[in-house]
């Protein structure tokens, strides 16, 4: 990762261009032979700025272009392969930036092939460079005209081929990761062309972002990139991804297929995210603004800090039968909003939604997915609490039934009964059970910890406020505080 980062140091340093300028530009623009990674897939572009060829019957794909002087190479490349560049029909790019895009406009009028673009880039991309957030005033090239603009997800499709435009922003507002299958043997394997996560010098996040919604999408582009399984590791930059040695083992005859590099992969991503973790917090620092208040979320957030206390908060059933502003005749408003509200003003990010209809087990399912990602995102488990109440508390244990997670906290208010005790034995986690002395359905979680022995930590408190199951209608300091201080 040090080349590409030396690189982009010295693109802010850089005089006007619109193409190679400088030495280190130079470098990484030095004829590399051409050479089959898997199946289809051709490596076709310069030392360490990428193209890459995907052949079929019908004609080719081509992704990015590099510099405008990386053209010749891709044509000599394709040449030495066997290929024409004249049989190239679909254009594709990375990002952007004059580095991958610059050449695209030359390729179009060599082939007279179609260019992709995604949402986000189609603008920056047809003016050659201008208006991009950082570079748009000092790196351009020739513009390009944009035949269609993707969307995420979006698939490419020919001869046989697909691939999947998969948006991956904040490098450029339309960064785009390329996933594709390819064959290796008797076996299929995906391929996933890194777009870009590295974060430019002079890019602001939080005060006063180079655009706006820059940190959230570069903490969706985490996520996204960490659901990919990078079994195939590729990227816009050949230095990301080791391309040298591994092209010198695979024409070696190395097997398996050096490039079949997942845990490479994981490895560039988990750098990528903590550089960004670092910067949002050096500006936090630099705002005086500290860490961030609670807040709350439907779902799972965009940007997940790893530092924060989570809680997901599971309602009573009454909110499934009547909604957000459910009225019970024995206990009054379900004050919904008061509560999520008072969780978040201790601190808590909390994430919580009004369940529809009668939600099972399907529900507990995905509330342990939401933990999931929250972990995946770098969240130490015992920073994540579930808290659930009546129904809620039921699915907050079935939850943690499936997380298996000796660190999870759980606190479930009123819940407790039948239905808690099968779950017993598949319970791990520190579990705290508050109800009020007078609650109509007994709701002791006593008979559930008997039969729980994976537990790490167990414990009920029992009220004596005479608010039989109304307890859990409204945000009392007297749960309040036993429940959010949980572990003590």
């Amino acid at each position: 990762m040090r080349p590409c980062a030396v690189f982009l140091m010295l693109m802010l340093t850089a005089p006007l261009v619109g193409a190679q300028s400088t030495e280190a530009f130079r470098a990484m623009n030095r004829p590399v032979p051409p050479y089959r990674i898997m199946g289809n897939l051709y490596s076709v572009g310069a030392s360490d700025i990428t193209s890459f060829l995907v052949a079929t019957p019908e004609g080719h794909i081509l992704i990015n272009g590099g510099f405008v002087e990386t053209v010749p190479q891709i044509q000599e490349n394709l040449r030495t392969l066997g290929f024409r560049l004249e049989d190239v029909k679909i254009l594709l790019q990375s990002h952007a930036h004059f580095d991958h895009a610059a050449g695209i406009a030359r390729l179009r009028e060599l082939t007279g092939a179609r260019v992709l673009v995604m949402e986000g880039d189609e603008g920056v991309f047809a003016a050659g460079g201008k208006g991009d957030y950082l570079f748009g005033e000092e790196y351009f090239w020739a513009p390009c005209p944009v035949d269609r603009v993707l969307h995420d997800g979006e698939k490419v499709s020919l001869g046989g081929a697909n691939l999947t435009a998969v948006r991956t922003p904040g490098h450029t507002p339309g960064c785009t990761t390329w996933t594709l299958d390819v064959e290796d043997g008797e076996k299929t394997r995906q391929v996933v062309i890194l777009g870009s996560m590295s974060i430019n010098p002079g890019t602001r996040l939080l005060v006063k972002p180079s655009y706006p919604g820059i940190a959230e999408d570069y903490a969706k582009t985490f996520r996204v990139l960490k659901g990919l399984s990078g079994e195939v590791f590729l990227a816009s930059h050949a230095s990301l991804y080791g391309a040298e040695e591994k092209a010198r083992r695979l024409l070696a005859g190395a097997t398996p297929n050096p490039f079949i590099d997942p845990v490479g992969y994981r490895a560039v991503v988990a750098h990528g995210e903590q550089v960004y973790l670092q910067q949002l917090e050096r500006e936090r620092g630099e705002a005086g603004v500290g860490r961030p208040p609670g807040s709350v979320h439907v779902d799972v957030p965009a940007t997940i800090d790893p530092r924060a206390r989570y809680l997901i908060y599971l309602h009573g059933r009454i909110l499934e039968e009547q909604g957000r502003q459910a009225v019970s005749p024995d206990f009054g408003p379900y004050a919904y909003d008061a509560i999520l509200a008072a969780l978040a003003e201790r601190g808590f990010t909390v994430i919580s939604e009004v369940r529809k209809g009668e939600s099972g087990l399907p529900f507990a399912t995905r509330v342990a997915g939401q933990v999931r990602a929250l972990l995946k995102a770098g969240v130490p488990v015992e920073r994540v609490t579930l808290l659930g109440a009546s129904k809620g508390g039921y699915l907050a244990l079935a939850a943690a039934g499936e997380l298996h997670e000796d660190g999870l906290n759980v606190v479930v208010l009123g819940s407790c009964g039948g239905g808690s005790v099968a779950l017993a034995p598949r319970l791990r986690g520190r579990v705290l059970s508050i109800y009020d002395e007078a609650d109509r359905f007994h709701p002791s979680c006593r008979d559930t910890f008997a039969r729980a022995p994976q537990l790490k930590a167990a414990k009920e408190v029992v009220l004596k406020l005479g608010l039989d199951h109304g307890l859990l209608f409204t945000p009392r300091k007297e749960w309040l505080d036993p429940a959010t201080g949980w572990p003590p």
